[in-house]
């Protein structure tokens, strides 16, 4: 099947770079290069995996067993005197933290 596609400089220079780097002819490079803008966007419009559901099951779950061991340290080594928080209790320091990274997520200042 033959295609005759229109397509600016910035690509046909782009495309002649990458044909000159892979010591291909220009015409397979671009050929190649839509096969491949194809299997991302299909890719992309397939259903999550159980794979990503487990990815994402671990990744909560590290996060959680961090906030505990943290939680537990904190508890531990707290020094009201020392806390870039202004916390005065290692309880109160957690709450404030998380609080700052609920900011962040929605778009406030760095934490």
């Amino acid at each position: 099947m033959e295609m005759i596609l229109d397509a600016g400089k910035d690509l046909i220079n782009s495309l002649s770079k990458i044909a000159k780097i892979e010591d291909k002819p220009l015409d397979v490079i671009a050929l190649e290069m839509m096969s491949l803008g194809a299997r991302v966007y299909n890719a992309s419009k397939e259903e999550k995996t159980k794979n990503d559901i487990d990815m994402i099951r671990n990744i909560l779950k590290t996060a959680l067993v961090n906030h505990e061991l943290l939680s537990e340290i904190l508890t531990i080594i707290f020094n009201k005197e020392r806390s870039k928080l202004k916390a005065y209790d290692s309880e109160s320091a957690i709450k404030m933290a998380e609080q700052l990274a609920e900011q962040y997520l929605r778009g406030g200042e760095r934490l």
